[in-house]
């Protein structure tokens, strides 16, 4: 009888463990859904000026500053031979259902006003719309 009960007490701890590990996974699937996804990274793509028709490509490299927030510097292309450079705070403004929302300014001088976008980062897909004094588009990128 004493071997009858330890077989029946280690097949009630083997399947309550397997339901505890399934509960234990299934939680740890349901909290990488709804957090937000880190930005740090490299990452490509291209932007489209909306403005112009003019586009090319974009990469970025993001960083954390430790304040949560992100310190992006942008490179790419203009009229497909031109290169650019410049660097960007991305601001976090809110996160929901695992997407996080970005939203800044920078003032580029008295001809060009002011550089302001909104994007939102699902994954490894980052979509943001920008806007200037004289441009306003587009840029998708995706992570490397």
């Amino acid at each position: 009888m004493i071997a009858g009960t330890r077989r029946i007490v280690s097949v009630c701890l083997a399947l309550g463990m397997a339901v505890l590990v399934g509960v234990a996974n299934g939680s740890i699937a349901y909290a990488q859904e709804i957090m937000p996804p880190s930005l740090t990274g490299s990452w490509n793509g291209s932007w489209n000026s909306q403005t112009t028709g003019h586009q090319g490509p974009l990469s970025a490299n993001i960083r954390p500053t430790g304040d949560g927030n992100y310190s992006a510097t942008f490179t790419g292309k203009f009229f497909k031979v031109i290169p650019f450079r410049y660097q960007m705070k991305l601001q976090v403004v809110g996160a929901s259902d695992g997407v996080l929302h970005l939203a800044g300014s920078k003032k580029l001088g008295p001809l060009m006003g002011y550089y302001s976008y909104n994007a939102t980062v699902s994954g490894n897909s980052f979509l943001a719309s920008y806007r200037t004094k004289r441009d306003s588009g587009t840029f998708f990128m995706r992570r490397r």
